[in-house]
């Protein structure tokens, strides 16, 4: 279909490697862990966090950074940026707005 609208090749194949992306983000659970008191979030182990990897390859990112954006948030605080660790729900909310967002972004290039 894409094809018949004209639609190169290189963006078919792009289009599909975010589609991937963004179900292979799917997949990715997050869940508390304690950190002195406070819960943080973090990437369960096996399959989230392979699914968390091939998202990152897909995309062309690296996993840890992929990883980070998830669970942390960054704070600018005057002239310095501070990193703060997300809870389990924020993180979820930050990984499923990133699907849309991808999702969203795919169609509108289309």
């Amino acid at each position: 279909a894409l094809e018949l609208l004209g639609t190169p090749r290189a963006t078919q194949w792009q289009a599909w490697r975010v589609l991937a992306a963004v179900l292979r983000l799917g997949n990715v659970v997050v869940s508390a862990a304690a950190d002195g008191g406070t819960e943080v979030a973090r990437v369960d182990e096996g399959e989230s966090a392979a699914s968390l990897e091939a998202a990152a390859q897909l995309l062309g990112v690296s996993h840890t950074a992929l990883s980070s954006a998830v669970t942390t948030r960054c704070l600018k605080a005057g002239g310095e940026f501070i990193q703060t660790p997300q809870t389990c729900a924020a993180a979820a909310e930050v990984r499923d707005g990133l699907a849309k967002a991808l999702y969203s972004r795919l169609f509108d290039r289309l």
